[in-house]
């Protein structure tokens, strides 16, 4: 499905922002591991970070910040526990896994176990799930929905992730982006990985650029190719 010469320029488009590569620095730090992400003691620092940083905009919505917070600090240790179940390759290799997972995981980054609570922020969410482990969840975003249903429909690839969520609930949206970077991951070579993730590693001009996981190399082009031609 995927062009390798154009994901490979939209990698290095993406890591040509300094601000940007700033902001990825800067959340390999704050999520070093499954464990600091998940430390209940800094867990509000993160969710600040992060929402700051990708702009999630969650203050669109009074108080929403302080109940992601408050479900994430409460149950990050059912997150923990449910990240440490998943093998390194469970997205290529089980994706049904992933999906169960989300389940678990989603609403407590949504802030959804809160009483009253309805809604809440999806693409944050899927950022702080992914920062967690950085090889399992795909980070649902605009822009790469707009280039992923691009090429699904070029690729007469089903289900599509839609090109908007319109009335679609996340229980049934978010497994078709788990289902269409398993098999995408799945059909690359060891050698067009590896291509993707130089490409990535040789982009940042850092002393010592950040070591991406595919997924997150993926993710980068996708973003770049939901706003710009390449």
């Amino acid at each position: 499905m995927l062009d390798l010469d154009v994901a490979e320029q939209a990698i290095r488009l993406c890591n040509a922002g300094i601000e940007f590569r700033a902001a990825d620095r800067l959340m390999h730090h704050h999520f070093a591991s499954p464990e600091a992400a998940l430390s209940p003691s800094s867990i509000a620092e993160r969710v600040v970070l992060l929402d700051g940083l990708w702009a999630t905009q969650m203050f669109w919505k009074a108080g929403q910040v302080a109940r992601v917070i408050e479900t994430l600090t409460q149950h990050a240790h059912i997150i923990l526990r449910t990240c440490r179940s998943l093998h390194a390759t469970a997205l290529e290799a089980s994706p049904a896994e992933v999906v169960e997972s989300a389940r678990v995981c989603m609403p407590i980054a949504l802030g959804t176990l809160v009483a009253g609570a309805k809604g809440g922020p999806y693409s944050f969410a899927t950022k702080f799930l992914h920062w967690t482990t950085r090889c399992h969840f795909p980070i649902m975003d605009s822009r790469a929905r707009a280039a992923i249903n691009r090429l699904q429909r070029n690729n007469a690839f089903r289900p599509r992730i839609p090109s908007n969520t319109g009335d679609l609930h996340w229980t049934e949206d978010y497994p078709r982006w788990v289902c269409f970077y398993s098999e995408l991951i799945r059909s690359l070579s060891p050698g067009h990985r590896e291509r993707l993730l130089t490409a990535d590693l040789e982009s940042q001009p850092e002393p010592v650029p950040c070591a991406n996981s595919l997924l997150r190399v993926l993710d980068k082009a996708f973003y770049t190719l939901g706003t710009t031609a390449v």
